[in-house]
Order: structure tokens, then C-alpha cells, then sequence
């Protein structure tokens, strides 16, 4: 019996690895980030022989959070953001043939995924090496760090952060490289922009974060921009060249 117990708790464990592995891994229809709204149209299947009149009824509803919103034959339904719960939302959409009078003839329901995603919060290291000469082998690295908003969900499975980064030289943009990137491809979300540049001057260096998604549809506006006051400043200094000597 014993051994029976401790078998049946065994495969209970597994079930729920298993459980937890594939709900990490879960990926989705669409993902909506800041103000962008999310536009959806019915359609019947290709292999069915019915098709929506313009009066038939169109029920969609948010099962995550009882949103229901209605429309006629194939118009467009906009979801704004405020109808999405933070995370996951499963909406339903149904038809119900006009024709069918009291009969109210309404379709099973087709489901979408739609996965709120959270505002980020974005922080920028100081230069490991501030300050350097011009004539020395450089490499001094500034480190961004992106996370969700405290208190948010994690990002699932399939999202990942661009990082655009703005560098002057002197007061100037500067659109050539300086550098190379390393960039993480899972949480911490980091991306270490290592400076190797030997042309003296002063560089600040600011960077925002966007959203990108492997698979589904991103429909997002959002982008988190580094507060003036975290831009970061590495300079380099000009080194004299080695003086002549003038016998006088």
C-alpha cells in the first residue's frame, strides 16, 4: 500500500511539472500593449455553406471579465484597452441567424486569445569605465535593464524587448557604431552595450524598450524612454602625442 501512496504522489508531481512547464509556455493570438486597440471581423469557414446577413446578430464577449459588446453581420468589433484584463483574455464570438426568428439559431463559439501586456520599468547602469584616454584599448560597458512594472504579471513565453539606443558625440547624434550589443533573450531583460570607441569626446548615451513577439500579432504603441535624468556619459579624453625636443 505504501508503495502504491508514494507511486500515486509521484505521478501527481509529474502531471503538475508538466502542467506548469506548458502553461509557461503558452503562446497566444494577439498581444495588445499601451493605447492600441484591437480591431476583429467575423467570418464563416471556408468549408461552410452558411453566410452572414447583414442583419444577423454577432455576440463578442470577454469570458475573462463578462465584457460583452454586439454587432451586426460582418462589421468590425474595436476593443479598447480598458475591456482587457491585465494577462490573459479569452473572448467568444457567436452568430445567431436573423432568419431563424424565435428560434434564435446560434452558432458554437470560435474563442481568439488576446494577452494584455504590462508597462515596463527601464534602468541604465553607470559605465563601468567613465572615463578613458584615447590610446588605450577601451571597453566600458552600460547595462540596461528592463522589467515589468512592479506588481505586473511576467512576460509570457514568445515576448521579448527591442532596445533602441540614442548616442551623441560632443552634442551631436551619432548614427555609427561605437560598439557591440549582447542582449538577453529571456528574463532579466538586459541588453550590455559594450563601448570600444577611441575617438575622444563626450557620449551620452539614453535607450527605450519596446515590445516584440515570436508568433500571434503584436498590436502595440507602447514604448518605456529612460528619464532625462538616468542618461549616462562616458568620456574620452584626448592623449597628447609624444612632444619633440628642440635643442635650443
Amino acid at each position: 500500500m505504501r508503495t502504491t501512496i508514494i507511486y500515486l504522489k509521484f505521478i501527481a508531481l509529474v502531471l503538475l511539472v508538466a502542467f506548469q512547464k506548458d502553461a509557461f509556455s503558452q503562446t497566444y493570438t494577439v498581444y495588445q500593449a499601451g493605447t492600441t486597440q484591437i480591431v476583429l471581423t467575423p467570418s464563416m469557414p471556408s468549408a461552410s455553406t452558411y453566410v452572414i446577413q447583414p442583419t444577423d446578430a454577432v455576440e463578442w464577449k470577454n469570458t475573462t471579465n463578462a465584457t460583452i459588446k454586439n454587432t451586426l453581420g460582418t462589421a468590425n468589433v474595436t476593443i479598447v484597452p480598458a475591456e482587457l484584463d491585465a494577462g490573459l483574455n479569452t473572448w467568444e464570438v457567436k452568430v445567431k441567424s436573423a432568419a431563424s426568428g424565435a428560434e434564435a439559431c446560434w452558432s458554437d463559439p470560435t474563442t481568439i486569445t488576446i494577452y494584455k501586456l504590462p508597462t515596463l520599468d527601464i534602468t541604465l547602469s553607470a559605465a563601468t569605465d567613465p572615463e578613458y584616454c584615447d590610446n588605450i584599448t577601451a571597453s566600458s560597458a552600460l547595462t540596461v535593464t528592463v522589467a515589468p512594472t512592479a506588481g505586473s504579471l511576467a512576460l509570457p513565453a514568445g515576448v521579448t524587448i527591442n532596445y533602441t539606443w540614442a548616442v551623441t558625440k560632443d552634442g551631436s547624434p551619432l548614427a555609427t557604431s561605437i560598439g557591440s550589443h549582447v542582449v538577453s533573450a529571456v528574463a532579466p531583460w538586459t541588453d550590455v552595450f559594450t563601448v570600444t570607441t577611441t575617438n575622444y569626446g563626450i557620449y551620452t548615451f539614453s535607450v527605450k524598450a519596446a515590445y516584440a513577439v515570436s508568433s500571434g500579432t503584436l498590436k502595440s504603441d507602447y514604448e518605456k524612454s529612460l528619464a532625462v535624468g538616468d542618461i549616462k556619459t562616458i568620456k574620452v579624453y584626448q592623449t597628447p602625442s609624444a612632444p619633440t625636443i628642440a635643442v635650443q
